[in-house]
């Protein structure tokens, strides 16, 4: 899974809960993405971390849409 629009970009690492509902996503930026297949609900955060780094922490939540 790629998305330039919310740097989930350059090396992604995807995998799926024991039960297949649910995909979780982080990329070498430190932004995370948990989706939920069956209902489309999202989690995603921003995590980047660098020596000296003062970047705000976020998380966010919704739901997408299917179009």
């Amino acid at each position: 899974m790629v998305s330039e629009k919310i740097y989930l970009k350059g090396n992604v690492k995807c995998i799926t809960d024991v039960y297949g509902k649910s995909l979780y996503c982080v990329s070498e930026y430190g932004r995370t993405l948990a989706v939920n297949k069956v209902t489309l609900g999202f989690h995603t955060s921003t995590l980047f971390l660098n020596d000296g780094d003062m970047d705000d922490i976020t998380i966010s939540y919704g739901s997408c849409e299917k179009f």
